[in-house]
């Protein structure tokens, strides 16, 4: 079973614009994340509840027109606590993740050792 079908609210992470094919890369980034979101959550609830607090700071980050290539860990501390909740994942460890899968993107920040 799918984490879509487990979920429904698999995060739409927006990117850069300028790639020919962004919306491959949306997709890629999209199935990254699922992986990821396999291999580090065993609970269906947990990774439920870490795909639905993602999903809404991709959507935060969308609507400040940021994007997930220049984003970092501490981005994502700083908004759970503005949100007044403590953060399900690791946001730094996803990009370490996508930035090994999908190198093509145009990766700003470098990654916390």
């Amino acid at each position: 079973m799918s984490t879509y079908v487990i979920n429904n609210r698999i995060p739409r992470f927006p990117i850069k614009p300028h790639y020919p094919d962004r919306e491959g890369l949306q997709k890629r980034i999209e199935d990254v994340f699922q992986v990821w979101l396999k291999e580090r959550f065993i609970s269906n609830l947990v990774r439920r509840k870490t795909c639905s607090q993602l999903y809404d700071f991709s959507v935060w980050l969308g609507d400040g027109k940021g994007c997930v290539e220049s984003s970092r860990a501490a981005d994502f501390t700083v908004w759970c606590a503005a949100q007044g909740s403590k953060p399900q994942s690791d946001w730094g460890d996803f990009l370490v993740y996508a930035r090994k899968r999908i190198p093509e993107l145009d990766w700003e920040t470098v990654p916390a050792p």
